[in-house]
């Protein structure tokens, strides 16, 4: 009898750790049921005396510690049957193409096993591709396995197409088969592998397996095994030969000028981080202790940065822009969190439209810390701070040091400065005193600073606060700020209208620096101006970006600091639009807009950016307007930023009594609608005993969202009417008050790449992280995310250590086994992430399998296709299946005389470019023109060529052999020469 268990004591990314008293099997299938009722299938991934680790296909989204655990006591099994031949099935092996289920002659493991070394039949068959490159100089043998090596934006699924529509055994056509498994592809991808299935009638003997690039990333790791049971069963049951073509997925990455957020506040772009880190294109990071800001399912958090990436860019990128003014480019199969009918999914890019809403974080949190004045100022600035400090830290350096003198020698410190009887040292010297005596409140005995020349500032804090915010925010929005080193001008102006504010802002500035000189004058123009000349000032305002009108500096500061500035830029530059219910920021600075609301983020106030046309005073201009509004976040706005202006102060409590009850972002997500069908149908509800504005019926069937204050309210409804406990209900009160707003896309387009170069970083625990004002985006292989999740010691480049044996369990699948009649053929086709060969998977592969076809960005570059460089690659069973009574008899030693001129050849092109062709002797431009003769006739064909061996493929291989004396073709035998060499036949015109 099978057990239930509700014992389910942790949840990491797709696995689910259960606590468990009977054995249970590794492999062994499990049924997962959520609160909710929803059930999900999961494999026992590990197994201990007392824990399960459970691998869930679907995804955890929605599960908890309340999720009920059966295990079945089998092993993943797919259903085979001839009829599967001609038919679409997804990564799981179900069917996705509109067709009957299949009725099963049988239900097999997935798992498989090796074939047994003992029992393995030796290859001899050629299989023709059509592809010259691989048929003539690296021929696939029935029973091989040969890997494609390829990189991101090359066309390894164009091959994978071709192979697939072409690849036939001489004179045995009769029960070949092709099986092709796409793992990690987009909508469109696998729109246009089918349409290629159907249009050539390839469809009719193969299978096809397709695991899109939003299915959960575990499912990634069974679509193989899927593919190669059914393999096994039409090779070993049904005595046919069979091709396996195993497609992998494209690098996810993103621009590299797209921002992201660490852990401790700072906002960077993500070309800046990467080459920060490293120069190589996969890196681990872990030494480092970088953190950024990641999503782990409810909530934003922060955790380790493992490695970061830079790869060459896909041929095309995504570029989109959202409702709230976030724009983003990235590769077209990188994941977004998206709000779909089924709740919210990560969606690849390249499937998203107008319209779809992606998900923002309700509000950034990051660990936060308030700067000191020290840390502001420059380090020549001159500081007085209290003598009795003073003689405490010398105490302190001579316990540690020795001497006085020797102190000040090691740690840098003016000995004449500590020992004068006036306490002042410069910035540097402070920092240095503090990082030795960090127990003394240096800090706060300061009393003035000053610099070289000019007079003595007091100070009467240590910290920045509020004040000293509110006045950086004041002069952010209506002032300026002038400095230049060369005149020694460091001027700070603060210039308004409202003679209320300059008043503030000079009670306020003299509570902080109380004997800072302020001149108050008018422009030649009439403008009021509030100017300070002081160079630590000037320090100050620069250090928090008021120069360059970068406020990164800003985004790491406590929350009652940045709403202090906030404040500050509102009462010199912001508005309230009464009639229209709205709180505004407006600037020409598209950059100082943005990060306006990244601040704003921090405090969980949404916002959009709309960008406008003005005419004012001194011309035309584009004009960039932050736009609060909506009840929830006018209110938080006033609680938390507030005015200290009279006016607007009055104006700000207008807009909060008359705001929208709900604005562009509140909405909840679309699976509520069939979380309210199905509570009302359970107890027999009527939508008007719920709503009566009548849209409820399009809420439930998908086609409008509804508001969370509307969501609310029903919930209000539904707690009369149904149980307390029921878990729909709890469902839908999580997604009334879930932390993440709903963000719409307003454009999206397909763009050529702006770089050479993509990047991306992984971070184990989630695989997600956040870019722009919150957007959550993904990352993680499946691999290394399963790894990370199970807290493996990683091996390679952060892969588990298990992954040899497990590429091992998919590649020793193919072969011939004795007795038998049937085969099985593998072409996997591997990504390598940057171009590297020696990345742990094609690296692993190359030890397992039979070679590697291995394609070339620079022939990609050139337009030729297929982009295979022959001179890499190689099949090590090439010899047993060619020659006379398989191919033909000349085949390998034409081979490995195109090989021969085509390596010297290249070898040339280097030497070319530094003496010039001119330069070179006879032989060598006669071999430098055969080598782009090779590339351009022998390499390239069309996509739809289907070349055969013997009447295509060596008659050009000949062809181009004849633009060579005879005398060079010294690894070809007199006799084929004799028959061959300029004597080759017109191809067949039957």
């Amino acid at each position: 009898m099978e057990k239930e268990y509700k014992t389910v004591s942790r949840i990491a990314g797709p696995l689910v750790f259960v606590r468990k008293t009977d054995p249970v099997g590794y492999n062994d299938l499990v049924r997962i049921a959520t609160p909710s009722g929803e059930l999900k299938t999961g494999q026992v991934l590990d197994t201990s005396d007392d824990i399960v680790v459970v691998q869930v296909f679907e995804g955890t989204s929605g599960l908890d510690r309340d999720a009920r655990v059966r295990f079945l006591g089998e092993n993943i099994r797919l259903p085979v049957s001839p009829d599967m031949l001609g038919r679409i099935l997804s990564g799981a092996g179900k069917p996705i193409d509109n067709g009957p289920e299949i009725i099963p002659e049988d239900k097999l493991d997935i798992t498989g096993a090796a074939i047994n070394p003992v029992a393995r039949a030796g290859p001899e068959d050629f299989i023709q591709t059509g592809i010259s490159t691989i048929d003539l100089m690296n021929t696939l043998v029935r029973g091989q396995k040969l890997p494609v090596f390829s990189g991101s934006g090359l066309p390894h699924n164009d091959i994978a197409l071709q192979i697939a529509r072409q690849a036939r055994v001489l004179g045995k056509e009769a029960g070949f088969v092709v099986i092709f498994a796409a793992m990690g592809i987009t909508n469109e991808e696998a729109q246009r592998f089918i349409t290629d299935f159907e249009n050539t009638g390839a469809l009719k003997r193969s299978l096809v397996f397709l695991n899109l690039a939003d299915d959960p990333a575990v499912e990634r790791l069974i679509t193989p095994r899927m593919a190669l049971t059914a393999a096994e069963y039409f090779a070993y049951e049904k005595d046919m030969h069979v091709l396996v073509i195993l497609t992998d997925m494209t690098n996810y990455c993103v621009a590299g000028e797209t921002e992201m957020f660490l852990g401790d506040g700072r906002i960077t772009t993500i070309k800046e981080f990467v080459e920060s880190q490293t120069r190589g294109s996969d890196v681990d990071i872990r030494d480092k202790e970088e953190k950024a800001l990641t999503w782990d399912g409810n909530n934003d958090a922060i955790k380790q940065i493992a490695r970061v990436q830079k790869l060459p860019a896909s041929m095309q990128m995504i570029e989109l822009s959202t409702r709230s003014g976030n724009k983003l480019t990235l590769t077209p199969n990188h994941r977004i969190l998206t709000d779909t009918i089924l709740g919210l999914r990560m969606a690849p890019a390249g499937q998203l439209k107008k319209g779809d809403r992606v998900a923002i974080t309700s509000k950034i949190n990051v660990n936060t810390a308030i700067p000191s004045i020290i840390d502001a100022l420059n380090e020549n600035t001159i500081v007085f701070f209290d003598k009795l400090v003073r003689e405490t830290s010398k105490q302190k350096l001579k316990k540690l040091y020795g001497s006085l003198k020797e102190a000040c020698k090691e740690s840098g410190i003016n000995y004449s400065r500590l020992t004068d009887s006036e306490s002042f040292l410069n910035v540097k010297e402070i920092r240095a005193l503090i990082k030795i005596c960090p127990e003394l409140p240096i800090e706060k005995a300061i009393s003035a600073i000053s610099h070289v020349g000019g007079n003595r500032l007091k100070i009467a804090t240590a910290y920045a606060n509020d004040d000293l915010l509110y006045l950086l925010g004041l002069v952010a929005s209506d002032g300026s700020l002038i400095r230049n080193e060369n005149s020694h001008i460091y001027r700070v102006d603060f210039s308004n209208t409202s003679s209320d504010l300059r008043k503030i802002y000079k009670k306020k500035i003299t509570t902080i620096f109380p004997n800072i000189q302020i001149t108050d004058f008018k422009s030649q123009d009439g403008v009021s101006i509030c100017r300070i000349n002081n160079k630590a000032y000037c320090d100050i305002a620069t250090f928090f970006g008021l120069k360059d009108k970068e406020f990164k500096k800003l985004f790491s500061l406590p929350e009652n600091l940045i709403s202090a500035f906030l404040r500050g830029y509102f009462d010199g530059d912001g508005s309230c639009i009464v009639n229209r219910r709205v709180i505004q920021y407006t600037s020409v600075n598209e950059k100082v807009i943005k990060r306006l609301q990244q601040l704003l983020r921090r405090l969980g106030i949404a916002s959009i950016i709309v960008d406008r046309h003005s005419t004012g005073t001194y011309g035309e201009s584009n004009v960039f307007d932050i736009i609060i509004r909506g009840k929830r976040y006018v209110n938080l706005f006033v609680e938390k930023v507030g005015a200290s202006h009279p006016h607007k102060r009055h104006k700000l409590e207008k807009v909060k009594d008359n705001a929208l009850e709900s604005a562009e972002f509140e909405y909840a997500p679309r699976v509520c609608g069939t979380l309210i069908r199905a509570l009302r149908h359970k107890y027999g509800i009527k939508q008007t005993q719920i709503s009566s504005n009548g849209q409820l019926s399009e809420v439930e069937r998908g086609f409008k969202r509804i508001s969370k204050v509307q969501l609310v309210k029903c919930m209000e409804k539904f707690s009369q009417l149904v149980a307390e406990n029921d878990e729909i209900l709890k469902e839908l009160k999580k997604h009334a008050n879930d932390e993440f707003i709903l963000d719409e896309i307003t454009d999206i387009k397909v763009t050529e790449p702006k770089d050479l170069f993509v990047f991306d970083v992984t971070i184990p625990e989630t695989g997600k992280f956040l870019v722009g004002n919150g957007l959550i985006i993904s990352n993680c292989e499946s691999l290394r995310e399963i790894g990370a999740a199970r807290e493996e010691i990683p091996g390679r480049r952060g892969y588990p250590g298990y992954m040899y044996t497990d590429l091992a369990s998919l590649y020793e699948r193919a072969g011939i086994v004795k007795g038998k009649k049937g085969s099985v053929t593998q072409i996997p086709i591997l990504t390598m992430i940057g171009d590297d060969i020696t990345h742990p998977i094609p690296d692993l592969t190359g030890y397992i399998t039979e070679g590697q076809i291995v394609l070339s960005r620079e022939l990609h570059r050139k337009n030729i296709y297929p982009p295979i460089d022959v001179l890499p690659s190689l099949s090590r069973l090439m010899n047993l299946g060619i020659g006379q009574g398989k191919t033909r008899e000349d085949h390998k030693q034409v081979s490995d005389q195109l090989y021969a001129a085509y390596a010297e050849g290249r070898d040339l092109r280097g030497l070319a470019a530094i003496v010039g062709e001119e330069s070179l002797a006879e032989r060598d431009r006669r071999l430098l023109k055969f080598a782009a003769s090779f590339e351009d006739v022998f390499v390239r064909q069309a996509r739809n060529e289907n070349r055969s061996v013997q009447e295509d493929t060596l008659r050009v291989a000949w062809a181009l052999l004849g633009a060579l004396p005879e005398a060079e073709l010294v690894r070809i035998s007199p006799e084929l020469r004799k028959k061959y060499y300029k004597n080759v036949p017109e191809r067949n015109s039957k």
